[in-house]
C-alpha cells in the first residue's frame, strides 16, 4: 500500500515536477539522527550510512537545497568520474600491432581468471559499468548491416554470468547450439535480428 508520502512523489514524477519537498541538507540532519538511534540501539545501519554520505555529498557539492535530485546529480557525477568516454571506436585491420596486444592483454585476463583455452573478448574492469562495451557492440552492428548481415550470433560460456546478463540487457535472445557445439552444456548463444531497430 502507498503511503500518503509516496502517492504525493508519484505525483510530482507524473506531473514532471522536480520542485524541491524536502532539501537534502534537511534529509540530511534526519539520516544523522536516524544513524545516532540506531547506533545507540546497537544496530547495524549501512544503508543509513550509505544514504547519510550521500546526502553529505550533495551539500558538500553545493546541492543542499535540492530535493532527491541533488543525490541523482552526486551518483551520476561519480559515474562520470569512473567513466573513460568519450570514446572514438573505429575498425582496426586484425594484423595491426595495437589489436594484436589487445587480444595478448586479454587473452592474459581471461587465462588468469578461467585457465587456458578459448575465451570471448571482454571489457577491462577499470571500464566495466561505464557503457564502452555497448559502445562496442553497437559499432559491430552497425558494421555487420551494410555487409548484409540480417541477425548477430554471440557465444559465451555458462561460467560467465556477466556476459549473460550483458547479452540479454543489450537485447539478444538465447538461441539453440548448433554445428560442433550442439549439445554442449558449458555453452550458450544469443541472437538479435539486425532488421529491427533499437
Amino acid at each position: 500500500m502507498a503511503s500518503v508520502v509516496s502517492r504525493g512523489k508519484a505525483q510530482k514524477l507524473t506531473d514532471d515536477d522536480l520542485a524541491a519537498q524536502a532539501a537534502i541538507a534537511d534529509v540530511l540532519k534526519n539520516a544523522r539522527l536516524a544513524e545516532t538511534a540506531a547506533d545507540a540501539a546497537g544496530s547495524a545501519h549501512p544503508l543509513i550510512t550509505a544514504s547519510r554520505e550521500l546526502y553529505e555529498s550533495a551539500v558538500a557539492d553545493g546541492r543542499g537545497e535540492l530535493d532527491m535530485i541533488g543525490v541523482i546529480a552526486v551518483l551520476q557525477a561519480r559515474a562520470d568520474a569512473r567513466a573513460p568516454g568519450p570514446w572514438t571506436l573505429e575498425l582496426t585491420p586484425f594484423d595491426d600491432s595495437d589489436a594484436d596486444r589487445l587480444r595478448q592483454g586479454q587473452r592474459q585476463e581471461l587465462d588468469a581468471r578461467y585457465g587456458s583455452g578459448d575465451h570471448e573478448p571482454g571489457a577491462a574492469p577499470s571500464v566495466r559499468g561505464s557503457g564502452v562495451a555497448s559502445a562496442v557492440l553497437r559499432k559491430l552492428e552497425e558494421h555487420a548491416r551494410p555487409l548484409g548481415a540480417r541477425r548477430l550470433v554471440l557465444e559465451t560460456g555458462t561460467a560467465q554470468p556477466d556476459a549473460i546478463r550483458f547479452y540479454q540487457r543489450e537485447g539478444y535472445a538465447p538461441i539453440p547450439l548448433f554445428g560442433s557445439y550442439a549439445g554442449s552444456d558449458v555453452l550458450v548463444r544469443f541472437g538479435r535480428d539486425l532488421l529491427v531497430p533499437r
